[in-house]
């Protein structure tokens, strides 16, 4: 369960060092979610995204399998009146 960060967390603190052209950097203090939270969220994502496909592609052969069936037209109509 994820729970926000007290405000303090997410505070903007202005760089002490400068750009040459004048800008000052601004950065969060702490970031709002860890690096290894991210890399498990890209994980995640991934897994399912590869699952998604695998179950795309079964589907496509199951669909070819029973369209080159010779059984195919057995069952499409109906015998009884």
């Amino acid at each position: 369960m994820l729970t926000a960060l007290p405000s303090a967390y997410n505070d903007i603190k202005t760089a002490t060092r400068k750009r040459r052209t004048g800008i000052v950097l601004k950065r969060l203090t702490y970031p709002l979610f860890s690096f290894t939270f991210h890399l498990l969220l890209y994980v995640a994502i991934t897994v399912q995204a590869v699952g998604m496909a695998m179950t795309v592609k079964i589907t496509a052969i199951l669909s070819f399998i029973i369209k080159m069936s010779p059984y195919n037209g057995l069952f499409a109509k109906s015998s009884i009146t």
